[in-house]
């Protein structure tokens, strides 16, 4: 009887420290994550209506999987998802105009094109005429008239040669210099989860504001990044997983090795990232070896 007098209150102490674990570090989908939309700034020229939308679409990729509701909109919930501009959109909008200015300098290059080739046309054909003529044409004034006009035909093909050469050459010039500002894979800052939020910066079109929040979401949900460059939770963004609709093979093997943890296992990861705490079970680490 005295041991369990001398237990209870260590029992009790341990079952409160549970509590308050389970209170503080909630296992991995064992309750829907409520969020409410923050700031969506005015310069995304899209509503809060519309970004809840594109949130709630993204928190479907997850909860299919999951079979289970992971998310829940609630607007006074202290959790936001916001959507703020900065650099990072500016760079993006800066491409765009870019971009827009290659399909005009394409549509130049193609007008330099036709016209070129309809004047080349027309030289061939009046070439071939004069050349003709000179077999059976008999006067030196016609004939001489129609070398003039071949030659003035030269002379025009000659010009629009050099005007598609120099458009051609231009427009090759900022491709290179497109492809170097702004191709390619970009790492995935154009979201950040910091524990208390979810923020996105920057966006192209809608499956690049969709990648980014399913992306978010993920972390949100405790899953770090994977391999596969095609997985939602790939460290880049590429052409693979801004046309995924569905998780890939690892992003579902890394949810649901999350959603099976506990409040416990939870703890003791979040434990591991304090540097005190890491640096003692380090050297217990190192002792056991």
């Amino acid at each position: 009887m005295k041991i369990i007098r001398t237990l209870v209150p260590y029992v009790v102490i341990a079952g409160i420290f549970y509590r308050v674990i389970v209170v503080l570090f909630p296992a991995p989908c064992a309750r829907p994550l409520a969020y409410s939309i923050g700031q969506v700034d005015e310069q995304f020229d899209i509503s809060k209506d519309q970004f809840l939308a594109a949130v709630q679409q993204a928190e479907t990729v997850w909860e299919q999987r999951a079979g289970k509701q992971l998310f829940e909109h609630a607007p006074d919930a202290d959790f936001t998802i916001n959507l703020i501009y900065d650099s990072r959109q500016q760079v993006i909008d800066q491409a765009k105009a870019f971009s827009d200015k290659l399909s005009t300098m394409s549509s130049q290059q193609k007008k330099a094109q036709d016209q070129y080739d309809k004047a080349y046309a027309a030289y061939v054909s009046a070439k071939d005429a004069y050349l003709a003529d000179t077999q059976t044409v008999r006067s030196y004034d016609q004939l001489e008239k129609e070398r003039m006009q071949v030659n003035k035909l030269a002379d025009s093909v000659n010009a629009l040669a050099t005007k598609e050469q120099q458009t051609v050459q231009t427009y090759n010039a900022n491709v290179r210099q497109f492809n170097q500002l702004y191709a390619g894979q970009r790492e995935f800052d154009q979201g950040e989860y910091t524990g208390y939020d979810i923020t996105i910066y920057e966006f192209s079109e809608h499956n690049d504001l969709q990648l980014a929040l399913e992306h978010e979401l993920g972390h949100a949900l405790g899953i770090g990044h994977v391999e596969n460059p095609a997985s939602i939770m790939y460290y880049r963004v590429n052409e693979k997983n801004l046309s995924a609709k569905t998780l890939s093979s690892e992003d579902v093997a890394a949810l649901h090795v999350q959603c099976k943890k506990t409040s416990l296992e939870l703890f003791w990861e979040r434990l591991q990232i304090v540097p005190f705490f890491a640096h003692i079970m380090q050297f217990f680490d190192n002792q056991a070896v």
